[in-house]
Parts: C-alpha cells; sequence; structure tokens
C-alpha cells in the first residue's frame, strides 16, 4: 500500500516540475528589458522533459514528452502537434543514449542539451514556417543556447527535488 502512495506521491512532483516550467515559459518579461533578452529565454519545458527523461528512463519517456508537447501547444497557440512531435524526437534520442549520457560531466550534458534543443527549435521552424509564414531569423534559436548555459542549474535543482522528495 505505501508502494501505490509513493508512486502516487512521486508523480505529482513531476507534474508539479512541469507546471512550474510553464509558468516560467509563460511568464512575460518586465517592461524595463530590452526585447532581446525575451530570446535568451531558456526552453523551460523541455528541460524539465530532458532532466526527467535522463533520471527516471523507465517511468518518463516519450509518452510523457508527448503529452506535454501537446499541452505546450495549446498553452502556446501554435498548430497542434508542432511542440508535441520535437519534444517526442528528444525523448526519444534521450532514451537511446541517457546510460552514456548520464556519464558525461556537467559541461559535456551542456553541449548534448544545446544540440538537443537546437535540434528542437529547427524542427520547431520547420514546421511552423510550413503552416504559417513566418521569416527566418537566428533569434529563434536563442532558446537553446540559454538552455544549454542554464543546464547545470536546472539539473542540480531538480536533482535536489527529486531527491528530497525521495523519487528513484
Amino acid at each position: 500500500m505505501a508502494r501505490t502512495a509513493d508512486s502516487w506521491f512521486s508523480y505529482v512532483i513531476i507534474l508539479l516540475t512541469f507546471f512550474i516550467a510553464f509558468l516560467f515559459s509563460i511568464l512575460s518579461l518586465p517592461d524595463f528589458l530590452p526585447l532581446v533578452l525575451g530570446y535568451l529565454r531558456p526552453d523551460w519545458v523541455l528541460l524539465v522533459i530532458m532532466y526527467w527523461v535522463l533520471a527516471l528512463p523507465n517511468r518518463i519517456g516519450m509518452f510523457w514528452a508527448l503529452a506535454v508537447g501537446l499541452l505546450a501547444d495549446v498553452m502556446t497557440g501554435i498548430p497542434l502537434g508542432v511542440h508535441a512531435m520535437s519534444f517526442t524526437l528528444v525523448a526519444y534520442l534521450l532514451l537511446l543514449q541517457y546510460q552514456k549520457i548520464r556519464m558525461y560531466s556537467l559541461s559535456q550534458q551542456m553541449v548534448v542539451i544545446f544540440l538537443l534543443t537546437f535540434m528542437s527549435k529547427l524542427l520547431n521552424y520547420w514546421l511552423i514556417s510550413m503552416t504559417a509564414g513566418i521569416d527566418f531569423s537566428l533569434l529563434y534559436f536563442m532558446p537553446a543556447v540559454a538552455s544549454g548555459l542554464i543546464w547545470p542549474l536546472a539539473y542540480l535543482l531538480l536533482r535536489r527535488i527529486r531527491r528530497s522528495a525521495g523519487i528513484s
């Protein structure tokens, strides 16, 4: 019986981290900050997906990425399936190599996170450009840089949450 309660508690904590990531994603920046800083906002939801897939590959995987991606599509108002496809692809690639990536140092993981986020943004751009006419800008890919740079902090924070909640 306690095992079920622990399992439910762990899923509540995981859902709470996704909720906070969505909040960070939709919060607007203060007016006094330059507009360019808006492009440096990390892809918080994708970072949380990547962390949980690496930390709990047997429990959090492609289905979670698909569900969270669909929710991200609905929240951002872009065509349904864009985030879902890119998040699922990232989760799939992480599931293929999670044992190697977990052995990397945080600086090496930063590079992997940057590349995966860049690939996700590239796929999003391609899918959105097919359905709506958008102009190309390198600023669209700046969240990949910010996500790579913020990864050590996100990783350490989420690991602390996972360990303090006893999620394994």
